[in-house]
């Protein structure tokens, strides 16, 4: 049962709800916005793409409830887009040369591994869990970086903390300051990744040891009957 239903929030079968039209935008624009920001080199048109893809995110979730429409295919979407917008984002700017490439690989690992985890529950006939907050929080703050890097502003002076080339902002070369918000997305986002799968294996092997339990507990020894004792003693009458 999925925790829609565990907090007795009606779950409809319809596809054309309004929040699922919103998440449905989001998906169309961010071809769109690859092609703005590596075809054309415009920052500005991409950002404000990207911008409104992002908004999108924060209105489909609330218009579903909102509606009283919340859908069978917006719990499947909304989180499928939402890794399809980090992976557009992700790809772009690392494309155009603003995206180190370990945060290229690591955001990457971190979907694909939990792409697979997610599998893993399912198969285990376990729901998938709901966003915690510490995942929406990543997501938001990737986000806003993404933005920040894809306009190129505000510019911040470095932090001065390390000097390395796949580390920009960090040292003292001035840069956007969604630098530093994609490297708190990252922490935030490994943070989150961590939660589930704890949380997770933990419930997993709670309901197994539970089920186990309950079996051992359904077997019940059944003496071997005495036949002596249990035939028919007949009125001496009947004889």
């Amino acid at each position: 049962m999925s925790n829609n239903r565990q907090r007795n929030i009606e779950v409809t079968d319809e596809v054309l709800t309004p929040a699922n039209i919103v998440t449905a935008v989001r998906l169309a624009l961010l071809p769109v916005f690859l092609v703005i920001l590596i075809g054309y080199e415009n920052n500005a048109a991409a950002f404000f793409v990207l911008l409104v893809a992002a908004l999108t995110d924060l209105i489909d979730g609330q218009l579903a409830r909102f509606t009283n429409t919340v859908s069978e295919l917006g719990i499947l979407l909304d989180p499928f887009v939402d890794r399809y917008f980090i992976f557009s984002a992700i790809l772009g700017l690392f494309t155009i040369g603003r995206l180190p490439v370990w945060l290229f690989i690591l955001l990457f690992a971190r979907d694909g591994f939990l792409l697979v985890f997610n599998f893993y529950l399912r198969k285990k006939n376990h729901p998938v869990f709901e966003v915690a907050f510490l995942g929406k929080l990543a997501t938001a703050t990737l986000m806003a970086g993404f933005c920040s890097l894809v306009l190129y502003w505000p510019i911040i002076p470095g932090l001065a903390l390390v000097e390395h080339s796949w580390l920009p902002g960090l040292g003292l070369t001035s840069g956007p300051l969604g630098n530093v918000l994609v490297y708190l997305g990252v922490i935030f986002s490994v943070t989150s990744a961590m939660y589930y799968v704890v949380r997770g294996l933990s419930e997993v092997t709670s309901e197994q040891a539970g089920t186990n339990t309950a079996s051992v507990a359904a077997t019940v020894f059944i003496p071997e009957t005495d036949v002596n004792a249990s035939a028919e003693v007949k009125p001496a009458g009947d004889i």
